[in-house]
């Protein structure tokens, strides 16, 4: 009895050790001699989301660096592409999470070797390059979708669809995460891949998917009421008909802007009657600088009030002209927006014959000095093109000091 007594202590304190751990998983026999100070993570914890999110902003500023240098090395290529090369950005971003995405850079970008995770099959091992190439593809299905749908007509339902695309990838990358206890997004649902420390001895676990495919449905379900009553506002709304037909024969009968985008709204100012400003986007391919652009914004000007599509309403037209580059991981881009009134149902003062520049905006202005366009006449890469008619006199010029 005595004995028994004694060692009763010991019992308890061997269990409890024992019971300690088969709980924290750190058992020297199943773990290889591993100390429980390494071997804590017995699942990727809800930190591993938010490491993801910090290697994915850096990687971001490593892909806008790389930008940069193309800009640098081959500044007149990038102006000759205007806004047409956004495609750079894919193969590029491609590349460089192909790359080290897989075996090859050993499973860490830039951004995943500072925050110290890596990416690996659910069997543990390191991607292919293939596996590793379609394992970005739905975020280059994100990009390019955004990409596209800011250069198409905006109110087109084509677009809406390829919109509705787009974001559904996007709901799948960003929700599923929440919802799968290892926070595997879609693109790594479809690869059989996962993200975790690096070198810790953590493997992948078979959960069930209910709750990612309820964060994701429901996402996606929301996605498509939205584009479902966008739908329905783009085809019964007739203001927003004729905005897209604006677009298209401006587009047309100016060939030397490219990527026309209208839009309008109500605006009223006090007592003052309420009256509709309409307001005119594109992209010039030749510059804008030298006062082409108050020349280019009369055009547009002359060709809405001359179509007689332009609704009776508008009192106040606005165009916004835009000219330099944009390679999807770097753009460098001149802004100039000129204000006219036109003549309406509304009494206003005499309407504006020359346009008024409303702001101004070049930073990056070294680089458009490569490429100048003429003041007058058509530009040499549009030829028979009728020249434009010199304004009169020359629209007031408001210096970056005066901006309001």
């Amino acid at each position: 009895m005595e004995g028994s007594s004694t060692n009763s202590p010991l019992r308890e304190r061997l269990a409890e050790q024992v019971r300690t751990r088969r709980t924290t998983g750190t058992s020297e026999e199943n773990k290889g001699g591993s100390s429980p100070e390494e071997m804590r993570e017995v699942s990727p914890s809800c930190r591993i989301l938010m490491l993801r999110l910090i290697a994915f902003a850096i990687d971001t500023v490593a892909l806008v660096a790389m930008g940069s240098l193309i800009n640098i090395f081959f500044p007149a290529y990038c102006l000759s592409l205007g806004e047409q090369g956004w495609w750079i950005a894919l193969p590029v971003a491609a590349l460089y999470f192909t790359l080290l995405d897989s075996s090859i850079g050993g499973g860490r970008t830039l951004g995943k070797r500072i925050v110290g995770i890596e990416v690996r099959t659910v069997r543990g091992g390191k991607l292919n390059p293939l596996d590793a190439f379609l394992r970005f593809a739905p975020f280059g299905v994100v990009f390019a979708t955004i990409k596209f749908s800011f250069l198409a007509d905006q109110h087109s339902l084509i677009v809406v669809g390829i919109n509705v695309i787009g974001a559904i990838t996007l709901a799948g990358i960003v929700t599923m995460p929440f919802g799968h206890p290892e926070q595997r997004g879609m693109h790594d649902l479809l690869l059989d891949t996962f993200v975790l420390r690096s070198n810790s001895a953590y493997e992948s676990q078979h959960f069930p998917l209910t709750r990612a495919w309820i964060f994701f449905l429901s996402a996606s379900a929301t996605i498509c009421a939205l584009a479902a009553g966008a739908n329905i506002y783009l085809t019964s709304d007739p203001m927003r008909r004729l905005e897209s037909i604006l677009s298209r024969a401006i587009a047309q009968s100016i060939p030397e802007i490219e990527h026309v985008r209208t839009w309008s709204w109500m605006y009223k100012a006090g007592n003052a009657p309420a009256f509709r400003a309409l307001r005119i986007s594109a992209f010039v391919p030749t510059g804008i600088s030298e006062g082409r652009g108050a020349i280019v914004s009369t055009r547009i000007r002359d060709k809405i009030t001359n179509s007689g599509m332009i609704p009776l309403d508008v009192a106040q037209l606005e165009i916004v002209l835009r000219s330099g580059f944009d390679i999807g991981l770097y753009r460098e881009m001149d802004h100039e927006a000129f204000a006219f009134h036109v003549i309406s149902r509304q009494k206003l003062p005499e309407p504006t014959t020359q346009p008024v520049l409303r702001y101004r905006s070049s930073p990056g202005q070294s680089r458009r000095n490569l490429q100048k366009a003429p003041v007058s006449g058509a530009p040499a890469s549009k030829p028979g093109i009728a020249p434009p008619t010199q304004p009169k006199s020359a629209p007031r010029i408001v210096t970056p000091t005066q901006q309001p």
